[in-house]
């Protein structure tokens, strides 16, 4: 029981960001970031032996509302310009990380 309260818990961190955003992403640019993101792990073979195409769309969507409510939208189009920072890389790839971990805890829990 502990060990699930400790994981619950650091999901709801990675949910909720430490300094948020003013104001939300337009609409459009949101859908974009979460459609290529989607179309980069939908493509990837080895992540689809792991996850659905549910659990995929989910990361995707847990890395846009994290990002969303870190970085105002300007501010993050300018973070993941290429070449990208080895923090934005560790961030992006963290980010995912969790999220993915969140999507196999959703998927035990049912």
């Amino acid at each position: 029981m502990k060990k699930y309260v400790v994981l619950l818990t650091l999901s709801l961190m990675m949910c909720v960001p430490p300094a948020p955003a003013k104001e939300g992403w337009p609409s459009d640019a949101k859908n974009d970031f979460i459609s290529q993101c989607y179309s980069g792990l939908i493509n990837d073979a080895e992540l689809r032996k792991s996850f659905s195409d549910k659990m995929l769309m989910g990361i995707c969507f847990c890395n846009a509302e994290y990002f969303e409510n870190k970085y105002d939208f300007l501010t993050f189009q300018q973070i993941t310009e290429p070449p990208l920072s080895k923090e934005i890389e560790k961030e992006l790839f963290t980010t995912s990380y969790e999220c993915a971990r969140i999507e196999i805890q959703r998927k035990n829990m049912i």
